[in-house]
């Protein structure tokens, strides 16, 4: 067995990639395979993005069979869900609009702006997503989501002297054309450099 050793460089916080840290392309849109890499030209940046950053809850579900008299004899995995949420500042940005109410949902003047928001029960189509971040050290880490649907939105408080936001959540799912060594397919990746 190896000596264990520890190193304070390993420990690192997080801020967001100068300039927008998340991004959302059209689903099959050809995804980065690192953390510096130029992302294709169909990824938009969603602007800001609340202090909050984002959250990555990624939770193992699991069955325990117990054995007469209550010893537990077996922990199985029965699942893992994987979703992403944010809290998206810019409350009238046409592509954050278009992502959380659905491409053609959203009617935009010719100058880019809104026109109108069409709320309505139409599903959501999938997207390829990246994060960018910038770790304490100065390196960065780059989250690579294929397969990403919006799931969620949270309450959009109307409230004098707070702004308006969208509490997004996007989950991601498995997809085919990216997969670990062994052949599973991927929800997300994360890069290092």
């Amino acid at each position: 067995m190896g000596e264990f050793v520890t190193n304070v460089d390993n420990v690192t916080a997080t801020k967001p990639e100068i300039g927008g840290a998340v991004r959302t392309a059209p689903y099959g849109t050809p995804l980065p395979t690192d953390a510096t890499s130029e992302l294709d030209q169909a990824f938009v940046t969603l602007g800001y993005i609340t202090t909050d950053g984002f959250t990555n809850s990624n939770p193992i579900e699991s069955a325990s069979v117990k054995a007469w008299g209550g010893d537990t004899i077996f922990n199985g995995e029965t699942g893992r869900s994987d979703a992403f949420k944010a809290k998206f500042a810019e409350y009238k940005n046409a592509a954050v609009a278009k992502v959380v109410y659905g491409e053609d949902n959203v009617e935009v003047n010719t100058d880019g702006s809104i026109k109108a928001i069409h709320a309505n029960c139409e599903e959501h189509e999938k997207r390829s997503w990246v994060i960018d971040e910038i770790l304490s050290n100065g390196d960065k880490s780059r989250t690579v989501i294929a397969n990403g649907t919006v799931t969620g939105l949270g309450d959009i408080n109307h409230k004098e002297g707070e702004p308006l936001a969208y509490e997004t959540t996007i989950s991601a799912l498995p997809d085919e054309k990216h997969k670990n060594k062994n052949g599973t397919p991927d929800t997300h990746v994360t890069y290092f450099a």
